[in-house]
């Protein structure tokens, strides 16, 4: 009888630590109190999540300007939750996944809110990876501006992807520590590019910046010196490859 006790009451033991395991792994927030939304765009838009692609230094002697060789580059353009400081937090997938939709729903409504049409616009709050390349400036006629660059230059070719932000108040969460805090969802989105047949493409726009080369008289090399510059191309433009995929 005491062996017959003592499974039982190991079995009730493990069935605890279960339970508790499950309150553990499915943490999540229920409730989401709206703030705002907004969407980066060709006037408007952050820096924050540009994407270092190339770089290329032109010889102070050179007679003509070099340029970037045209080719294409795989990125990944990383959803993000950011809390009223501006840091990026690390929480649990199932955390972050609650949240996530949480915003995205938040988003959804606010800019269908008045909506008159038939159609619905649905956006989702998801990493995307994506192969961008600068043959679509030759297409649009933009290839000098970002591709070319001077003698005695030092250039870094960057895409920025642009984002979609929802920001609001979470509540509800098994997480105590994140009821009643602020959070903004970040994630990239995709549109149609209306000088490309309408493709659907990654939004977003490349830039270039750079720094100047010193001709260093006293070892017969090449410097660079402080002073930096950006030429950016405000508009979007057209990927190659648009691959999404969630985290």
């Amino acid at each position: 009888m005491l062996h017959d006790f003592h499974n039982k009451l190991t079995g009730v033991s493990i069935l605890l630590a279960i339970a508790l395991l499950g309150c553990t792994v499915g943490a999540t927030c229920t409730g989401w109190k709206h703030d705002r939304i907004s969407l980066d765009d060709g006037s408007q838009f952050s820096n924050h999540y540009s994407v270092f692609l190339d770089q290329l230094a032109c010889p102070i002697n050179a007679t003509e300007d070099c340029q970037f060789a045209r080719r294409s580059y795989d990125i990944t353009a990383e959803r993000d939750l950011v809390n009223g400081g501006g840091r990026s937090l690390d929480l649990p997938s199932d955390e972050a996944e609650a949240i996530f939709r949480l915003a995205q729903d938040s988003f959804n409504k606010e800019i269908n809110r008045g909506n008159t049409k038939n159609t619905t616009t649905l956006k989702e709050f998801i990493t995307r990876n994506a192969t961008v390349s600068t043959q679509s400036l030759q297409i649009l006629g933009e290839d000098s501006i970002i591709l070319q660059v001077e003698p005695g230059t030092n250039e870094t070719l960057l895409w920025t992807s642009f984002y979609m932000y929802s920001t609001g108040t979470l509540d509800g969460c098994t997480n105590e520590t994140l009821n009643n805090m602020t959070i903004t969802a970040a994630a990239p989105y995709l549109t149609q590019e209306p000088r490309l047949n309408n493709l659907t493409v990654l939004a977003g726009t490349w830039a270039a910046a750079g720094t100047k080369i010193s001709d260093d008289k006293t070892n017969g090399v090449a410097s660079l010196v402080k002073g930096t510059f950006d030429n950016t191309i405000p508009w979007i433009v057209v990927t190659t490859l648009i691959v999404a995929s969630s985290l």
